[in-house]
């Protein structure tokens, strides 16, 4: 048996309709990973495709060019960035054989709000093992 890893599934976070933003947005999405017993493995998620976005200042983009500001977060209270560097903002953890579930909070926090539109960014999900 060989080391593996893989994504079943990574579905999208969704804030829903936002108009004035006066106060954090927050919401949830569940990425489950399965990798072979006794794989160590780490979760790795990018900037995404926003311009401008970086780990810890995120962003979505409409098709008009104005930008919303987003973050993510390995914890509950929203204060550990989830990033891309192994071993400093990843998730981790030893594959068992059957599917794992990660939480990832994400957070549109208080900012002016841009132009009303539909507002997206992609975030590419790696599987380090």
């Amino acid at each position: 048996m060989v080391s593996d890893c893989t994504i079943i599934s990574a579905p999208n976070i969704d804030f829903g309709t936002i108009g004035v933003m006066t106060t954090n947005i927050d919401s949830t999405s569940t990425l489950i990973v399965a990798c072979t017993p006794g794989t160590p493995y780490s979760v790795a998620l990018d900037a995404g495709t926003g311009t401008g976005s970086t780990i810890t200042d995120r962003r979505m983009a409409s098709a008009g060019g104005s930008a919303l500001k987003y973050q993510l977060f390995r914890d509950s209270m929203r204060t550990q960035n989830w990033g891309n560097t192994v071993g400093t903002d990843t998730v981790g953890g030893t594959g068992n054989g059957g599917n794992i579930a990660h939480v990832i909070y994400a957070r549109v926090p208080e900012q002016p709000a841009p132009a009303p539109g539909a507002y997206a960014s992609t975030v590419t999900v790696t599987v380090n093992y």
